[in-house]
């Protein structure tokens, strides 16, 4: 099995996270039942890329062998990139970027970060964590904020109280990484 990962440069270009927190959160297109877990935001990034080397389309198998992760782990990479409009399912186990997947897939490592953290900005879930972070709230606080959040989509009502705390901890790190490439002006 073989690896492949891509360096993140240590100074991504900056975004204006006052500025966007001023403005209203824009859900994601379709929420559908996907609740992601994947707290690694950066590997979406990668396999945008990597799909994007591959013409466009990605396997849950590629997925695995290309970032050394077990299948389970694959899918919920995937499903990280379906939820923030990077990937659309076209089979069983393949997917396809979407138009926002490949205009991310060939900027360059530093607009990627700050295209997806714009995103993420204005994502309700993770500016829920956002606020909660940036306002110095314990960790526990912040958790049920994004699970009252998760709340208010009917899709995700199913979901187990451990599932949507276990996954509240994906938009939470989603969150950090969003603050730690952004500016206050």
């Amino acid at each position: 099995r073989t690896g492949h990962y891509r360096l993140v440069p240590s100074s991504p270009l900056e975004i204006d996270l006052r500025k966007i927190l001023l403005q209203p959160a824009k859900p994601q297109q379709s929420l559908g039942d996907i609740l992601p877990q994947a707290d690694r935001v950066h590997r979406v990034l990668n396999l945008a890329t990597c799909a994007l080397d591959s013409g466009g389309r990605i396997t849950n198998e590629e997925v695995a062998s290309n970032q050394d992760f077990v299948d389970r782990q694959a899918g919920y990479y995937i499903n990280a990139g379906i939820y923030l409009g990077i990937f659309t399912k076209i089979g069983s186990q393949e997917y396809e970027l979407t138009p926002f997947g490949y205009r991310v897939a060939t900027l360059n490592d530093r607009q990627q970060a700050a295209t997806l953290r714009e995103r993420l900005a204005y994502d309700p879930m993770v500016r829920a964590a956002i606020n909660g972070l940036l306002q110095g709230k314990p960790s526990k606080t912040v958790e049920s904020e994004v699970v009252k959040a998760f709340r208010e989509v009917p899709q995700w009502s199913a979901f187990s109280e451990s599932t949507n705390h276990r996954r509240a901890q994906t938009f939470i790190s989603w969150a950090k990484w969003t603050i730690r490439g952004s500016k206050f002006d």
